[in-house]
């Protein structure tokens, strides 16, 4: 049984994708110094609104929640979906990697 189930979800293994890229995220925040500040005068003048604090989490859960649905629904849409969300992640990292930044204090 044990041995069925995971031959049928294998395919979440892929998802160690996003393990990898985050480490090398964590090893770019500890060895990259920063050389770009990134906010503007205009950034001072936008209020923080609490409410929209709900739709951050939200997004948390839905970047979590939305590739577990498409792996027990669709191998073919999950691998779609895991390979676009590494490619971008990946290309993230290359851009802070290139142009390492940070607000201003």
């Amino acid at each position: 049984m044990k041995g069925q189930l995971f031959k049928k979800y294998r395919h979440f293994s892929f998802a160690l994708v996003f393990l990898a890229i985050h480490l090398v995220f964590f090893w770019l925040e500890l060895t990259v110094e920063a050389k770009y500040y990134m906010d503007r005068n205009i950034d001072t003048h936008i209020p923080f609104i609490k409410y929209f604090v709900v739709a951050y989490c939200f997004w948390h859960l839905y970047v979590f929640a939305v590739p577990i649905y498409f792996g027990l629904k669709s191998k073919r849409d999950f691998f779609e979906l895991c390979s676009f969300m590494a490619l971008g992640t990946a290309i993230c990292m290359v851009i802070y990697f290139l142009f390492p930044n940070m607000w201003s204090a």
